[in-house]
């Protein structure tokens, strides 16, 4: 596995290399990097990326279990509150589930037009809660309608 200093080398030897390219159009073969670099390339990408996330989550899963907090997946499983969090009609309906998601997306977009147009700039309490939600539910709701096709069905470019 290449060190963090082996790929920032690196990254910035490509950008080098690159500069004054078009990134849409193919790039030139090989870009003159020698066969140990591109190695370097081929391990880093074949790297998982979560090897360094995991090691940090077990730590973390040490300390939250030491403190006697649920561990993240016990946390992303099911815990004893689960029950009161999921809405009646929810279980195992994906098109409850989209409504279900359109609503609170439209909701967070609602209260998020309201303070801006009440003109409520970023010193306002709420303003980084709001956003943040608008911004979540808004991309959870993009990717749920790209996941069940909803998205060809019934954007189309204007």
């Amino acid at each position: 596995m290449p060190t963090q200093a082996e790929l920032i080398g690196l990254a910035n030897r490509i950008a080098e290399r690159m500069k004054g390219e078009d990134p849409h159009e193919g790039s030139k073969p090989m870009l003159g990097f020698s066969v140990g670099e591109w190695t370097l390339i081929e391990a880093a990408l074949r790297a998982s990326p979560d090897r360094d996330e995991g090691e940090r989550v077990r730590t973390l899963d040490d300390r939250l279990k030491a403190a006697g907090l649920y561990t993240l997946p016990e946390m992303m499983g099911v815990t004893p509150l689960t029950r009161w969090k999921i809405p009646v009609g929810m279980a195992g309906d994906l098109e409850f589930f989209g409504r279900w998601l359109d609503r609170r997306a439209s909701e967070y977009l609602r209260m998020r037009a309201s303070r801006d147009l009440a003109d409520k700039g970023e010193a306002d309490e709420l303003h980084e809660w709001v956003l943040a939600h608008s911004a979540a539910f808004s991309e959870i709701r993009t990717n749920f309608k790209a996941a069940t096709g909803a998205i060809a069905q019934e954007e189309k470019p204007r």
